[in-house]
Parts: structure tokens; sequence; C-alpha cells
């Protein structure tokens, strides 16, 4: 009986490389994806570390109102999508938070918190963008908290004549821990925050828009502004104290909450007084807070 020896064609050789090229290619996909990783939660440990020294520390939170989505890093808050201008980023998944990474030296971490979400940009080098947009979507429109006259660097978001929410003023903080100096434009419906490093500046930077849901009381504060918001007013004596619209708003409400007209007044004028502030509007705030 003739023993047939083993047959090695040319279409068993093809096919035996690609197997061990496939192979090859999965682990270095892996490893890949592994270096992304690190790289992504590197990434958001700087960012995290910019927030506390600069007291703007946001645990991740899960909110039934509030999305973060882990395909673009777009947020959806109550009818309202907050998407940035920023292209071609990969997208990773690190502890609660979604981290964008571009080919311009720029991360971008996203995370749901208490309150809405915080997005912290960290620019890499010097030769990051000194500017990052936010397009806010479904008809809403953006207003700079001092062209209602208060003092302080928010902006309001709004849908027709309503306050929806508002962006926390803006802060930066630099490698070394030191503050850089940022601002808000607004144009439309687009937000943009401008870093003005110096030749002191250390990299990576962390800059950091914070989107956050407006209690009824501050958006009614804002929506009266007129006459609520008045010089030496008790709001925006507040306002001065605390340095925003929000915190003003919150300490007013937990003042009237759950207290009758009359009392609500009373509480309100022992605040003006301790503050050193007239008491115009304080009818109103009691109407609309509380």
């Amino acid at each position: 009986m003739m023993k047939l020896k083993p047959v090695f064609s040319m279409a068993t050789a093809a096919f035996t490389a690609a197997v061990l090229l496939t192979a090859a290619s999965g682990t270095a996909q892996a490893g890949d994806a592994e270096v992304a990783a690190k790289a992504s939660e590197q990434i958001v440990a700087t960012a995290d570390r910019s927030a506390e020294t600069a007291g703007e520390v946001r645990d991740a939170e899960d909110r039934s109102d509030v999305s973060v989505s882990s395909s673009d890093g777009s947020v959806a808050m109550d009818g309202v999508t907050m998407r940035t201008d920023v292209e071609d980023t990969a997208v990773e998944q690190v502890s609660g938070s979604v981290v964008q990474t571009g080919s311009d030296d720029m991360a971008i971490v996203t995370r749901e918190h208490e309150e809405g979400a915080q997005t912290m940009v960290v620019l890499q080098s010097p030769d990051s963008p000194r500017s990052v947009s936010f397009t806010f979507d479904q008809g809403a429109t953006l207003r700079m908290a001092r062209d209602l006259g208060v003092e302080s660097d928010e902006v309001l978001v709004m849908q027709g004549s309503q306050v929806h929410s508002l962006i926390d003023s803006p802060w930066a903080v630099d490698a070394n821990g030191n503050r850089v100096e940022t601002y808000y434009s607004v144009t439309g419906n687009t937000l943009t925050q401008h870093l003005k490093p110096t030749a002191d500046t250390a990299y990576p930077v962390t800059m950091d828009p914070d989107w956050v849901g407006i209690a009824k009381c501050a958006g009614a504060i804002a929506l009266a502004a007129g006459a609520i918001i008045v010089p030496g007013g008790l709001v925006a004596k507040l306002i001065s104290k605390v340095g925003s619209l929000k915190k003003a708003a919150k300490i007013i409400y937990r003042t009237v909450k759950a207290k009758k007209y009359n009392d609500k007044v009373k509480a309100l004028r022992t605040m003006a007084v301790e503050l050193g502030a007239s008491l115009t509007g304080i009818g109103l705030i009691a109407d609309k807070c509380g």
C-alpha cells in the first residue's frame, strides 16, 4: 500500500501566512488598545488633579436627564445637546468618563455629575489649540450673564424665553497648579472657551466649561433680571459675595423653601440686612422662588 505524502501547496502556505499575520495583527491591536487605555487614564488623572487644584471637583454620577455619548462625547441634557467642534477623535471610556483624543495635542474628558455634565479640555502642549467651541442644538441660544447685569462670567442656555441651564464660570489650571487666564465668547448657539497662556505656563493645561442644570429659582431670577438684579439689591450683593448666579440662587432657594409668602419676605429682609443690601425686588424674589 502506497503512503500518501502530505502536500504543502502554495495555497496552504498563503493560508498559514494569513493566519500568522492575523494573529500578529490581533496582538498588535490589543497592544495598541492597552496603550490607548493607559493614555486615557493619564489624561483623566491630569484633568482631575487640575479640577482639585481649582476647587472644581465633580464626582461622576448618573443622572436620568443627562447622558454622555460613548461614541462622540456629545452631552444631552433635558432635550438640549452640546457637541464639541473637535473632529477625528478616538473615544475611550475610563472610570465613568468619556475621553476624546485627537491629533492636535488636545483631549476632552466628559462626565455626568450631580448637577449636570463636566467637560474638561486638556491642552497637552504649546502647539495645542488655544480655544475650543461647543455648539448647543435643539433651538438653544446662549446669553452672557453680564448682559443681564450679573457680575459673573456664567453663560445662560436659553430655550425660547426660558432659561434651560447654564455654563459655570470658566477656569484653567496649568501643570504647576497655576491659574491661567481664560474666558468665554458667545455667537448664537456656540460657546467658545479661550485660553491666554504666558511664557511661564506649564503644559498640560486643563480648562473647563461645566454645564449644569439650573434651579427654578435661578431661572426665575435670570428672567426677571431687570427687576430683581438691581445695583445694591439683595441678589446683586449676594452674587458679588459668592461669585455666581447659580450659587446665589441656591442660597436664596434654601432660605425661602417651603415657607409662606410673608415668611419668605421676612427671611429675605433678614438676609438683605446682613448683606447691607436694599430691599428692592424682595417681594418679587419671594414670589418667584421657593
